[in-house]
Order: C-alpha cells, then sequence, then structure tokens
C-alpha cells in the first residue's frame, strides 16, 4: 500500500506548484501512520518530474507519459483517464491532490471513474487510532467542524488547502524516478489547440507568496483599499482580503482569505477593518504576530491578536500612505 501525492504544476513554466509541495509533508505524516509508503505521481512532463526528483521531498516520483500527446500539454480528461489507468494497476490507500484549480477538475473525474469517496478542501487530515484518515472541514459557516472518513473505498481521496509558503526540506538521500507509458482511448477525439501564461498584475502582492500580509476587511473604505495595493507593491509584501470585500467586486477572489479563499501561513499578519469572523481566520495559520486595528475593541479579532489597536484603520492607511508613497 501506498500514500500517493498529484504533483500539479504550470504547463507554460514546466514550475511544480508550491501547493503541490506543501502537502508532501501532510502525506508523509499519513504514511507514517498507518505505516506504508509515500510516493509523488505526476502526468505528461518529464522537466518536472526531473525537477521533483532533485528536491529528494519523496522516495519515489512516478512521471505518466501520455502517447501521442505533447510534453506538458494539460487536458483534464487524458489526465483524469492517465490517474484511472494508473490507480487501477497499484494498491493505493490514499490519494492526495493539492486544492487547486486544475486538481478541482480531475480530482472529482477520477473519484467516479475509481467508484470511490473523494473529501474536497480540505483544512486538516489525521489518522485516529482505528487507523481511519480522517478529514476536517468547516461547515455550517464555521460553527461546526466536521470529521469526514471515506469507509470501505481505496484509494481515499482528498484535496487539501495548503499554503503556498512552506517547503518540507530533503529527507531521502535519492529519489527515483519512475516512467510510465499510457495510451489513453480518447485522445484522438480531442484536438490540442495551444496554452500561454495569462499575465497578472497583482501576482507581487498576492498572500501566498509574502510573509508579511495586510488584510483589508469592511471597515475599510475602497479608496483605503487602493492604497494598501500601492503600499503593498512599494513595500514588497502581500494583501489579503476578507469575503465581504471580494463580493463587493473591491478586490478580486485571487485575494480571498478564509474558509472559501485561501490558507496563508504569514509571519506577520495586519487586519485593518477586519472584525475577525472565523469564516475568515480559519485561512490565517501559524503566524507569529497578527496586529490588528479596529474601532470596536469587542470585535472577534481581538482574540487572535498579539497586538490591538482601537482606532479607525482609515486614518492610519492614509498616514502611512503619505509615509510610504510620498
Amino acid at each position: 500500500m501506498s500514500v500517493l501525492v498529484y504533483i500539479d504544476y504550470v504547463p507554460a513554466t514546466r514550475q511544480p506548484r508550491q501547493e503541490s509541495i506543501t502537502i508532501v509533508d501532510v502525506a508523509r505524516e499519513i504514511a507514517s501512520k498507518l505505516g506504508t509508503d509515500v510516493e509523488g505521481v505526476l502526468v505528461n512532463s518529464v522537466v518536472v518530474a526531473t525537477k521533483m526528483r532533485d528536491m529528494k521531498i519523496l522516495p519515489r516520483i512516478y512521471n505518466i507519459r501520455l502517447k501521442n500527446v505533447p510534453e506538458g500539454t494539460y487536458i483534464p480528461t487524458l489526465f483524469g483517464d492517465a490517474l484511472v489507468e494508473f490507480c487501477k494497476k497499484r494498491n493505493i490507500e490514499v490519494l492526495l491532490f493539492p486544492a487547486t484549480q486544475r486538481c478541482r477538475e480531475i480530482a472529482p473525474y477520477v473519484a467516479a471513474k475509481l467508484d470511490t469517496g473523494l473529501v474536497a478542501d480540505v483544512a486538516e487530515l489525521y489518522v485516529d487510532e482505528r487507523k481511519e484518515v480522517i478529514a476536517v472541514k468547516p461547515s455550517f459557516g464555521e460553527n461546526i467542524l466536521a470529521h469526514i472518513y471515506i469507509p470501505d473505498r481505496k484509494p481515499k481521496m482528498f484535496t487539501v488547502r495548503a499554503s503556498a509558503r512552506k517547503t518540507p526540506p530533503p529527507q531521502y538521500e535519492q529519489c527515483e524516478l519512475v516512467h510510465e507509458e499510457v495510451s489513453v482511448p480518447d485522445s484522438g477525439k480531442i484536438e490540442y489547440v495551444k496554452s500561454g501564461q495569462v499575465y497578472d498584475p497583482d501576482i507581487d502582492i498576492l498572500p501566498e507568496r509574502h510573509d508579511i500580509v495586510i488584510g483589508v476587511g469592511a471597515g475599510l473604505s475602497k479608496e483605503s483599499i487602493d492604497l494598501i495595493k500601492a503600499i503593498a507593491k512599494k513595500l514588497g509584501i502581500g494583501v489579503g482580503a476578507t469575503k465581504k470585500i471580494t463580493d463587493k467586486g473591491i478586490l478580486s477572489t485571487k485575494f480571498l482569505i478564509g474558509e472559501s479563499g485561501k490558507i496563508i501561513r504569514p509571519r506577520i499578519y495586519v487586519a485593518l477593518g477586519i472584525s475577525g469572523a472565523p469564516q475568515h481566520m480559519t485561512g490565517v495559520k501559524d503566524y507569529e504576530m497578527l496586529i490588528a486595528v479596529n474601532v470596536d475593541d469587542r470585535a472577534p479579532i481581538l482574540n487572535y491578536s498579539t497586538h490591538f489597536y482601537k482606532s479607525d484603520a482609515n486614518e492610519l492607511v492614509r498616514k502611512i500612505a503619505e509615509l510610504v508613497l510620498r
């Protein structure tokens, strides 16, 4: 038996996504509790497989080659069918996916084809005394934490929401790289057109890329939030947002932190005009310092803060902008 980690990557750059690397630690821990091996698998990229081999964070990496499909080409059904054929040949106990956009496409397809269970967007995984792998998910607006397991099915499949900041250290003297070729029956019916990388002007201030993040909430005006973005770009730090801000369209969902957004692990989190609802705070993990500024000194954010200042966050932003942007 083995615990298998699916390695997602960016087709245009052939770089493994950091979320894939982050969940290796989760897979290692589960494998040690179950007494099984841990391995990695990816589809159709020798380049990415070689990079993963050189990191030595897994003892074995499988690269599934797709016959007659160009290197790195991403077609969801072909990737899914390749994984299905791969899993049918092996005794896989647990299959972990990072909760990226592509994996949210592939994982349900694979689960349906293998007639197994899938728990999506998991916040935490652990192994109980019965050797069952338990997924923890917030539900009912974070008022309840649901503990879910998948009985009598293999592989047990999970998509795991993980920070993009934490990289596990090398643990093995060497990593074996195994190439397998799979012929997918429907490959002749799909025509590959082209792929390319889309430039994101906000990529340098996305919250998962930084150790210092400014979070903006409903207590800030749109003008203040625009200033925060400019300040973040000038200082080289990240920006995150609550759902109220993204629902209003002031910032896009790529900045969303929380239950339905991203999980970050910043060293310092500055919460401006954020009440501290659990739906948001579930996305802020393992911080060393949380500085909160809010006009309400009874706001729930007080319970999460290492430093709390009762003040209008808009006025603070204006003063910081005068110093940083002048």
